[in-house]
């Protein structure tokens, strides 16, 4: 039985093509000599602070959740998102490995909301009390 798997990799930096194609060829060959994989399909896009990249892969065993997200930092996915994606899992969220375009996780922060529509904790960046601030309207 053959398993299909997508790998999503976050990449912060935008080098030159002929670096990313280089990126690309030593992807292939970890998944495929290092691993046993077979890679079907590899899509690169530009994002907002680099690129990203979609690997899809074929496997002749089922991988864990934890081993799709191991795999994805093994490859250079950025380091801050596998860590948050290892604490999804660990919670049992089934919709753990998204790729965005926009910044969704900020260093600490005084005050946080949980979003009513998937339970993540968002911290509150710029915000403030009124008594810190002086109070007043204003």
């Amino acid at each position: 039985m053959t398993y299909r798997y997508v790998l999503k990799l976050d990449i912060d930096w935008r080098p030159d093509d002929g670096w990313i194609e280089e990126w690309r060829r030593a992807r292939v060959l970890v998944l495929e000599k290092m691993y046993g994989y077979r890679v079907e399909h590899f899509y690169i896009a530009p994002s907002q602070r680099g690129f990203h990249a979609w690997i899809h892969i074929a496997s002749k065993k089922r991988l864990s959740d934890e081993d799709i997200n191991r795999l994805q930092f093994v490859l250079g996915d950025d380091a801050t998102r596998c860590k948050i994606n290892a604490e999804k899992i660990k919670n049992g969220l089934s919709d753990w490995n998204r790729l965005f375009s926009r910044v969704i996780w900020r260093r600490k922060s005084k005050y946080y909301v949980r979003c009513e529509y998937c339970g993540n904790v968002i911290p509150l960046v710029g915000f403030v009390r009124k008594e810190e601030c002086g109070g007043g309207d204003g």
